[in-house]
């Protein structure tokens, strides 16, 4: 069984498992029916929860050495069976951008973005869903090469040339909904660049952070904002990526509230967002309000198969041939590669 989690990341569990939801809902909307037209949002509280998760997990082991290359390898382990299960669910039932070339599906089995093709612009045709991986591994890579700089002053520069960018271009864009198109990626890195080091920045200094608020209050908040489609539509998708989502996770960050359900849902997220895309067009796609419901629960039900049956034994058929490097988290080690050891108790 895995390791029941920190007792201040079951709401942050939970918020991962609302917003994979509000995707799926996104994606299966009808004519005329729609509860989530904002749901894409989703994607920037997953980069901000990434950074908090991140940060509570990895900045104690890169402080006792562990290379850029162990911190891939797990990240890779972690993300690919997944998104592996996803992209041949897409392939066979047919919902892809555009029919795969060889060249192209073996970039994707690779997890890389395809190229332009006869005008399409998707980096992943094959399984659509799959642009914020690419982002969220780049940013991985990103944290533990630039480990040790990472400090407070230069996270916080981070966050605010990142946010700055976000705000202008979504504002010419007309929208924070981008990434996925090679016209677009920087709206994606944008994106990441400001959510990711925030999320950091919320978990080393989470006790200075006062606000503390309940489960019941924070995870209804994100369905609604992602079901409002206001006329001023980039300047409330600004509000709600740059100070709405670190408010509920700031206050997140702080509940104490150890219920096992947000941990469930939590761990449904990913599969979730892997899986519901191969229905979104293709021979089982949803065509009526019924049919979105039946899908949602279809894949409700897939996403906890996959989740104990495939993912969890395949990551451990693969980490015990690839067993993970011992790390000594020695005063020394801590001293010269993490930038939050001297933080005060409580905000390792």
């Amino acid at each position: 069984m895995p390791p029941t989690p920190r007792p201040t990341l079951h709401t942050l569990n939970g918020m991962r498992g609302i917003a994979a939801f509000a995707v799926v809902a996104l994606h299966y909307s009808q004519p005329g029916w729609n509860l989530a037209p904002g749901g894409y949002l989703a994607v920037d509280l997953f980069f901000l929860l990434s950074g908090v998760v991140i940060a509570a997990a990895y900045d104690p082991r890169i402080a006792a050495g562990m290379t850029a290359t162990e911190f891939m390898r797990v990240r890779l382990i972690r993300l690919y069976p997944m998104y592996l299960l996803g992209l041949i669910g897409c392939v066979a039932l047919g919902s892809l951008a555009y029919a795969m070339t060889a060249p192209i599906l073996g970039l994707q089995l690779l997890m890389l973005p395809a190229p332009p093709h006869h005008g399409d612009l998707s980096l992943y045709p094959a399984m659509q869903v799959a642009w914020s991986l690419l982002f969220e591994l780049l940013v991985n890579l990103l944290f533990v090469t630039l480990h040790r700089w990472l400090t407070t002053p230069v996270l916080l520069i981070t966050v605010a040339v990142a946010g700055i960018g976000l705000a202008f271009a979504a504002t010419a864009h007309g929208t924070i909904d981008g990434g996925y198109l090679w016209s677009s990626v920087h709206l994606g890195l944008l994106r990441v660049l400001f959510a990711f080091p925030l999320g950091v920045l919320v978990w080393r200094h989470r006790a200075r952070l006062r606000l503390r608020l309940s489960p019941w209050l924070v995870l209804p908040l994100i369905p609604l904002a992602c079901a409002l489609e206001p006329e001023q539509r980039a300047i409330y998708e600004l509000l709600i990526a740059i100070l709405g989502w670190p408010l509920l996770v700031i206050g997140a960050s702080n509940a104490r509230a150890a219920w096992p359900w947000l941990d469930w849902l939590g761990r449904l997220s990913y599969p979730v967002y892997c899986l519901h895309i191969m229905f979104r067009s293709g021979t089982l796609a949803p065509h009526s309000v019924a049919g979105a419901w039946a899908t949602a629960g279809a894949v409700l039900v897939m996403a906890w198969a996959a989740e104990r049956f495939y993912d969890t034994p395949v990551r451990a058929w693969i980490a015990r041939r690839v067993p993970p490097a011992r790390f000594s988290a020695t005063a020394a080690a801590r001293d010269r590669y993490s930038p939050a050891h001297n933080l005060p108790k409580g905000h390792e």
